[in-house]
């Protein structure tokens, strides 16, 4: 069964391959990530709403569950009263994005956290290789990722922004981890925990805003911080000594 599935996969992966080159000469926006039935639709409802015609790519099917790819453009027939630019200049900055409620969906669906994963103001995911920490968060964690976060800016460690659709040509060329030195030693993170930073704040079809990754080599020695810049954060923990062959820097 497992050969059976690889199949299947690897011959998905080639037709998403055609697919997106040909809706790209098209001139559509391609969302390369892939996407059960149920999260294409409340992706596509989503891009729908904010003003975008949405293709639903089928790419391959396993069992009942069909695996989907998103394009989207924007609509030729606007609303018929047009936004005023400064509505149109605030629309990103005021995204409607609930970082933790994505957080909790993306890694607890509709199950609520047991006591051990829960902080104030912290949520762990279920394999504890991740966190998500508010704003306003009391958490010693979360003290400790600002700390983090100051000295990495003040250059004890790196700090480097973070694109989407880099990390998912990484992956296509059969990357697992971005890596970077810190204190004579290669980090690894593993590139779907990045993504999926990523997109707990909403930032992964975004142009004009990226989410940054702060690694300190000095508190939380290779814990990696991704934030929007605004105060949530979220916390991956990093693999030692990563397949090499498997890895690229970040």
């Amino acid at each position: 069964m497992h050969i059976q599935f690889r199949n299947i996969w690897e011959q998905g992966l080639s037709r998403a391959s055609r697919i997106i080159s040909d809706l790209k000469a098209k001139g559509w926006n391609v969302d390369e990530d892939l996407y059960f039935s149920g999260q294409a639709e409340r992706e596509a409802r989503e891009l729908e709403s904010e003003g975008y015609l949405v293709q639903k790519q089928p790419i391959m099917k396993w069992g009942d569950e069909e695996i989907y790819l998103l394009a989207y453009k924007p609509s030729p027939n606007p609303p018929t009263q047009p936004q005023t630019p400064p509505k149109q200049q605030r629309k990103e900055p005021q995204r409607t994005v609930d970082p933790e409620a994505n957080f909790r969906w993306i890694f607890w669906r509709k199950r609520e956290p047991e006591e051990e994963y829960l902080g104030d103001g912290l949520i762990m995911s279920p394999d504890r290789a991740m966190a998500f920490a508010s704003s306003d968060s009391t958490d010693r964690i979360a003290r400790n990722a600002e700390e983090a976060i100051r000295d990495a800016s003040a250059g004890h460690g790196v700090v480097e922004e973070l694109d989407y659709q880099t990390l998912l040509e990484h992956q296509r060329n059969g990357m697992k981890y971005v890596t970077v030195m810190l204190n004579g030693k290669p980090y690894g993170y593993d590139i779907d925990k990045i993504k999926k930073a990523i997109r707990v704040f909403g930032l992964e079809r975004s142009k004009t805003q990226h989410a940054k990754a702060y690694i300190s080599d000095q508190t939380l020695e290779g814990v990696m911080i991704v934030t929007d810049g605004s105060g949530n954060k979220v916390l991956i923990a990093p693999v030692l000594d990563p397949d090499l062959t498997l890895s690229t820097p970040l």
